[in-house]
Formats: C-alpha cells, sequence, structure tokens
C-alpha cells in the first residue's frame, strides 16, 4: 500500500466514522451540540473521542505495509520469533510513517481546536474571532502565528 486509494474500503469508511465521531464528541463534550440521550452520556463521548483515533488506521497500516516482504523472511530465518521481529524489525521500520500519522492526527486536532472558535469555544480560534470582531490585527496575528507554531511542532 503506498497511496491512501490503496487501502481497503472498510478502513476507509472506519477513518471517515472515526472523524465524524470526533467531531461530534468535541462539540458535544464543549456543549455546542446537543445530541440525542443514548450519545449524551460521557461514556457515549469517550467512545467517540476512542473511534476518534481510527484517524491513525490508514497511517498504521500503511506503515506495517511499507516493511518488506523479504526484510521479515529474513528476520524470520535468522531466528527471529513474533513478538522479537515485530520490536526489533517491524516497529523501528515502520517508525517514521507512524510518527508521520502521529503528525497528520495532531495538525488535525490543532485545526479542529482552531476552527471550535467559530463555535465559541474559548479555545486558540478565539484570538480569530475576537479578533476580527475588533478590528485587532495584532490579535488575529497571534492566533495565525500560535497556530502555525503548533502546527510545525
Amino acid at each position: 500500500m503506498r497511496s491512501f486509494g490503496d487501502l481497503p474500503r472498510p478502513v476507509l469508511v472506519l477513518e471517515g466514522l472515526g472523524i465524524v465521531m470526533l467531531v461530534l464528541a468535541y462539540l458535544s463534550i464543549h456543549g455546542h451540540l446537543q445530541l440525542p440521550g443514548w450519545l449524551a452520556s460521557q461514556q457515549a463521548a469517550v467512545g467517540m473521542i476512542f473511534l476518534g483515533v481510527a484517524l491513525m488506521v490508514p497511517a498504521a497500516s500503511g506503515a506495517f505495509g511499507s516493511v518488506g516482504r523479504e526484510v521479515l523472511d529474513a528476520a524470520t530465518g535468522q531466528g527471529y520469533a513474533a513478538p522479537a521481529r515485530f520490536w526489533q524489525i517491524e516497529l523501528p521500520l515502520a517508525g517514521p510513517v507512524l510518527l508521520a500519522g502521529v503528525r497528520v492526527v495532531a495538525v488535525s486536532t490543532i485545526s479542529l481546536v482552531t476552527v471550535g472558535g467559530v463555535l465559541g469555544v474559548s479555545s486558540l480560534g478565539m484570538l480569530f474571532v475576537d479578533g476580527f470582531r475588533r478590528g485587532i490585527i495584532a490579535e488575529i496575528l497571534t492566533g495565525v502565528v500560535l497556530t502555525a507554531v503548533l502546527g510545525l511542532l
């Protein structure tokens, strides 16, 4: 699997559901969205957050798929058991792609928090909204710089 389009359809569906659940959890926790009774409990919000972790599924699938079959066969041929092969061969080789996926998840979360300012959530996005309302360029630029710095970390 070398591209996002190569992922199996169930993985892509799970990815989309995870993103939707993460947004719903964020909006309901901050009181900007009234969910039906069966989704309004704390347990449901925690469940939606865990489903939001599905953002990481395509990155993990691509990362472990990028480890060559011949490398795994060579490790098995040298006597590595399955757990040792995972920890000593697969994980270190898949690590850079996994970290790139973590970065995508972090940037997505930062953008969601920033957009939350439009909905009235007291967060980084309030710098934009408040700056535009009052016409304070310094406040808008502060929000832009802070968002960019967080996104680049």
